[in-house]
């Protein structure tokens, strides 16, 4: 029985999704995907222009657009509950997913079975920080956290205030893991390590699952905002973070003040660029 690997995006500002994009592009090209769901939760003309042209311009594109007038993004949630087939597999990705490890995504999505919520290694999230820096890729997870607890239970709330709620810490968080990233991006390629247990709240920037474990767990009516802590905790599946595919997450809402924003995005369209022309 033939697996459909779909991949869905809450879209789109369109300055991280020209960059996402290229990586997409890879990732269908090499059949590693089935198509990609861009789903128009746009707050701009600007942005809404763009994900329609894109979609326009590829089959494998897929716009959806919500209509029931559900609060946040309950819609794309029911729909994929209501939709899918308990053997596909479904990966949902922020918009502002600046690099995507191609080499080993077709790994990451392999690993993916039934029962458990999967995610990358995150660069810029904190309970990923804890674990880069447990395996030596960096010294910046400097919070005092009781680890093992929030491993086991499923806590909702965040392990530390990396991105959310340390206001005056989130920019120079982000800054700081962008910086490095940069400055040694194999460091962060990891290979060949265990997966990581982890049944407590992680900002789902990137997680995949099987149709199955979608259907089981995320069957509530109302998610809301409160999505990231009903699927990384509350829904008690809990969660296998495998670390030998990496992914770079832009910016949590707090961090919209990351110093040389425009800086960064160039250095990120670079990568992007240079990755895409490489795998052509």
């Amino acid at each position: 029985m033939s697996t459909d690997v779909i991949f869905y995006i809450f879209a789109g500002r369109k300055k991280f999704m020209s960059i996402l994009l290229r990586y997409v592009d890879i990732l269908l090209k090499q059949n590693i995907i089935s198509e990609v769901h861009i789903w128009d939760y746009t707050k701009t003309e600007r942005d809404k222009k763009y994900i329609y042209e894109v979609c326009n311009s590829n089959d494998r594109y897929i716009l959806k657009v919500p209509t029931k007038n559900e609060k946040h993004w309950d819609e794309s949630y029911h729909y994929y509950r209501d939709t899918l087939n308990e053997f596909d597999k479904v990966i949902k990705c922020d918009d502002d997913i600046v690099y995507i490890d191609t080499q080993s995504f077709r790994d990451w999505i392999n690993c993916i079975k039934d029962g458990k919520f999967y995610y990358p290694n995150i660069v810029n999230n904190d309970v990923c920080a804890y674990l880069q820096q447990k395996n030596g890729v960096h010294n910046l997870f400097d919070y005092i956290v009781d680890y093992d607890t929030f491993k086991i239970k499923n806590i909702t709330d965040p392990i530390t205030g990396w991105g959310r709620y340390a206001w005056f810490r989130s920019s120079k968080k982000a800054n700081e893991i962008h910086r490095l990233f940069f400055k040694n991006k194999d460091k962060f390629i990891l290979r060949d390590l265990p997966h990581e247990t982890y049944n407590s709240r992680i900002s789902i920037n990137m997680f995949g699952c099987t149709g199955k474990t979608f259907k089981t767990f995320l069957s509530h009516e109302k998610l809301g905002r409160q999505d990231e802590a009903i699927v990384s905790a509350s829904c008690g599946a809990g969660n296998i973070i495998n670390l030998n595919t990496t992914i770079v997450h832009f910016a949590f809402s707090p961090q919209k003040k990351v110093k040389s924003d425009n800086e960064l995005l160039s250095k990120y369209i670079d990568l992007s660029i240079k990755q895409k022309t490489h795998e052509n």
